[in-house]
């Protein structure tokens, strides 16, 4: 069982003492990659390989192989390793290492398969604990969360048991992740610290890098996102510093998601497409695939459908081709809220059915309560009330259980608009301020939150109340449609139609997304008739009615044919 950090002082002598030996060199470049050092791991590999033309046809396809990694080569370190692995099965360290270039050439099916091979062939498998954290790395590559679980616990109880420590810490990474995704957050969180904690005592940078990471995800899925955003830096300075790229993307990327969820859109896009090349120069094809995706999601916030759509089906592709079923399920998610903001609710609903069974079908807790929760808003509408406050409420339910405080937040303000929509005022206005202190406690702009409330509070005739929300939500957030929105139904409330219909027609050309366009004009409609430009309203009514109509907008257009 390797030791990186004992082993490196005593190879550094060895290759000192003969500097043309090559097998010192490549097990150098191995204790060089432990430990984050891609720089020198890279320079150790290409000694290795400039000097091993007297080893044997084995020891030579050993040091290549050693080389591609060090490259970040994957799919020739397969076939380098496949044909040490096919001629010595026994060796343990072939079959492992095969393994780990298939995860990484985004073939976790076949990794699992010589994995079993291992365990059949290689002596001592049953009591390595490297067969179970190498099993678990490749069932979460192919979205076995369960499988993931129970080998990675294996691998922990071994390690222990043998006092490898590094190996412990390993094991309990993934336990960590897969805990995670089958919800069980508190564990995810507790496992993510102790291996921080170990790696810290083993003096492992790297190691603790990657356990950072852990601590940083866990965090954000609990809803703490100030503490997953500072956990992240943190980990991004120790990965510049060691110069491990394909980490240092990791937490970028990481940082990005907390930027996107607290509404930083153009800054989480600029670190989206930072971290692409460092992902492509990896060869990390689930990195690639998840840029892709999040790349999408900023540009249809910034009005760019048909970039969004390209990206976000690029994403999907690569997650089908490496058999990532969580990924592809976020893809699938992700289609659907862009079908949705284009304007076509049938197809959004049918997306997002697809990515909640997926994500049923692998036990990820947190894509079926989102995916869930995002039916109910293609449900609302195509005005299918009763199954679109089933969904919410499935989806609302399943995020609190597991404390993502933000994301439970989001699915309120849309059960509130549901809610009003039905007039059932007194629920929606439980909805909406449980949505806006949810969105508070996670430091998350509770301005859209702020607006929902503000519209429940003017329906039902508190009109003091709302003019305040309506009045700091438009102000924090001018450009946010929801808010000019609530402003202008505050407005209309208080018998000031041609204020509403100034605010309208002032942010009507901004508005991107088709839903909350078709919202506005509505508004603009009924605000029209209100200050008795009748021919002008029954106008808009009309091609309201008609476009919601051929969209499947159902409540817009019964409200519109009124």
């Amino acid at each position: 069982l390797f030791d990186a950090l004992g082993a490196r002082p005593l190879l550094e002598q060895a290759t000192k003492s003969d500097p043309s030996f090559p097998l010192a060199h490549a097990a150098l470049a191995e204790v060089f990659r432990r430990l984050g050092r891609q720089a020198d791991e890279e320079r150790e590999a290409r000694l290795a390989l400039d000097n091993a033309a007297r080893l044997g046809r084995d020891q030579q396809l050993q040091v290549e192989a050693r080389w591609r990694v060090s490259r970040r080569e994957w799919a020739r370190a397969v076939e380098l390793y496949r044909s040490l692995h096919d001629f010595f099965p026994a060796t343990i360290d072939y079959g492992l290492n095969l393994a780990q270039a298939q995860v990484f050439a985004g073939r976790g099916k076949d990794a699992l398969d010589t994995i079993e091979q291992v365990r059949s062939s290689a002596e001592g498998a049953s009591r390595d604990p490297r067969v179970e954290i190498a099993e678990a790395q490749a069932c979460g590559a192919v979205s076995q969360y369960q499988r993931q679980d129970a080998a990675a616990r294996s691998a922990a109880e071994k390690a222990r048991t043998l006092g490898a420590r590094e190996l412990e810490g390993d094991a309990l990474m993934y336990e960590s992740s897969a805990a995670a995704l089958l919800g069980d957050r508190p564990r995810a969180l507790q496992r993510a610290v102790q291996a921080y904690d170990l790696f810290r005592q083993i003096g492992n940078p790297y190691s603790a890098g990657r356990a950072l990471l852990r601590r940083a995800h866990a965090a954000w899925r609990t809803g703490d996102l100030p503490g997953a955003r500072a956990l992240f830096l943190e980990a991004e300075a120790v990965f510049t510093e060691l110069g491990d790229e394909n980490d240092l993307a990791r937490a970028m990327h990481g940082f990005a998601n907390i930027e996107s969820d607290m509404q930083h859109s153009a800054s989480a896009l600029a670190v989206y497409r930072q971290a692409l090349p460092m992902y492509e120069r990896a060869g990390d094809l689930p990195g690639v695939a998840a840029m892709h995706g999040n790349i999408g999601q900023m540009l249809e916030r910034a009005g760019d459908p048909e970039g969004a759509e390209k990206a976000g089906l690029r994403a999907l592709e690569l997650n089908q081709q490496t058999g990532d079923r969580h990924a592809e399920a976020i893809s699938q998610e992700s289609l659907g809220g862009l079908y949705l903001a284009r304007g076509d609710p049938r197809k959004a609903l049918q997306t997002m059915e697809l990515a909640t069974a997926i994500a049923k079908e692998i036990h990820d807790a947190t894509t079926v309560a989102q995916t869930r929760r995002k039916q109910g808003e293609s449900l609302h509408a195509l005005g299918r009330v009763a199954e679109a406050e089933e969904a919410l409420r499935d989806g609302i339910g399943q995020l609190d259980s597991m404390g993502e405080t933000a994301r439970s937040g989001d699915g309120k303000l849309r059960l509130a608009g549901l809610y009003r929509d039905m007039g059932r005022l007194a629920e929606a206005e439980v909805a909406a301020r449980a949505a806006v202190a949810q969105h508070k406690r996670a430091q998350v702009d509770s301005s859209e939150a702020e607006a929902a409330l503000a519209r429940v509070l003017a329906a039902a005739g508190r009109l003091v109340e709302a003019r305040a929300l309506s009045v700091r939500a438009a102000e924090r957030t001018p450009q946010e449609g929801s808010a000019q929105i609530a402003a202008a139904d505050v407005e209309l409330a208080e018998k000031h139609p041609d204020q509403a219909i100034a605010r309208l027609r002032k942010t009507l050309p901004g508005l991107i997304q088709v839903p909350q366009r078709l919202e506005a004009e509505l508004l603009l409609a009924r605000a029209l008739a209100a200050a008795g430009q009748a021919q002008d309203a029954d106008g808009r009514f009309r091609a309201l009615a008609t476009e919601a109509r051929e969209k499947g907008f159902a409540l817009v257009e019964m409200a519109a044919s009124r």
